[in-house]
């Protein structure tokens, strides 16, 4: 029994068998390979808008974004337009200050630091997280009776532009 089924194998086991087999095998791993790279250095921009502020006296909004990007080639994000409304809203490109932090000792200042906005564009490195806050001047009229949650539209240098959407309701008024 095993010397016949000894000498059906020695049958498919020829030169020609091998070469097919390693060529299956080949064309097996270049699809593999092919595939995880795709996955790995497409676009993959995640965009997160954790708080939004409308300073009434100032007439601006603040949203803290972060760009996360999850790809394995940088992407830079050109800009950001908003639309509330029907009207389009540029984000600030010039540094504003939006923050500022002051230590005392008695009266005597220990430090002092100033935070500004995004300045755009903003270069996102592989793997790798950009956080800050963009200003927008918006009118208070516009905030009196949104019809349509506010829609932003991230520009990149690669891919489609995405496009999020953030509900009126979730921005908080100072």
């Amino acid at each position: 029994m095993n010397l016949l089924l000894f000498v059906h194998i020695r049958h498919f086991i020829t030169r020609a068998n091998i070469t097919l087999l390693l060529s299956i095998i080949g064309s097996l791993g270049t699809c593999i390979t092919f595939l995880s790279s795709y996955r790995n250095k497409r676009k993959n921009l995640k965009i997160k808008l954790s708080n939004a502020e409308y300073k009434k006296d100032q007439k601006q909004l603040l949203l803290d974004v972060s760009f996360e990007n999850r790809s394995q080639l940088p992407i830079a994000i050109t800009s950001v337009d908003i639309y509330l409304n029907g009207h389009q809203v540029t984000a600030e490109s010039y540094p504003l200050c939006v923050e500022e932090y002051a230590h005392y000792h008695g009266k005597e200042v220990i430090d002092r630091k100033f935070k500004y906005n995004l300045d755009f564009p903003v270069c996102v490195q592989p793997l790798y997280a950009v956080a800050g806050q963009m200003v927008l001047d918006i009118s208070p009229k516009d905030f009196e009776n949104p019809s349509t949650p506010l829609t932003f539209q991230v520009h990149s240098t690669r891919g489609k532009v995405q496009q999020i959407e953030l509900p009126c309701g979730q921005i908080k008024y100072s």
